[in-house]
């Protein structure tokens, strides 16, 4: 049985990475994302990590970072935020459930409010009127 590689763009070496266009030519060759790196970006995402320090830590530089993982890093800080609200809406929850049980304290009926505020889209702040 034959295989039909016409369709592969990519050449691949021994060990199946990408080998990359100007491979043999002068310069330095070009940056190829592999699976360790992607995985590489998204922990050190994960833990607070600047674009910078992950560029280090690839040694590559930024831009070339940007250019290569920027759609890991947006889907990273999207997967955040949603953790970051259903985080708060669980919170609020709980808040809410100590509330009804009368087990609530003065602090956290302000926390609500203001949780409440800000999951409204209305900042949680009263706005000040100018003296």
């Amino acid at each position: 049985m034959e295989r039909d590689f016409s369709a592969v763009n990519e050449f691949l070496d021994l060990l199946g990475d990408p080998i990359p266009r100007n491979h043999g030519r002068r310069g330095r060759p070009a940056h190829v994302p592999t699976e360790q790196n992607i995985s590489k970006v998204k922990v050190l995402w994960a833990n607070g990590y600047s674009k910078t320090r992950i560029a280090a830590a690839l040694r590559i530089t930024k831009p070339t970072l940007q250019k290569h993982y920027s759609t890991v890093l947006e889907a990273a800080r999207y997967s955040a935020v949603v953790a970051t609200a259903d985080r708060a809406a669980f919170a609020l929850q709980q808040l809410r459930v100590r509330l009804v049980e009368g087990r609530a304290t003065a602090a956290d009926v302000n926390l609500v409010e203001r949780i409440g505020g800000e999951l409204a889209g209305k900042g949680g702040r009263k706005s000040r009127t100018p003296r």
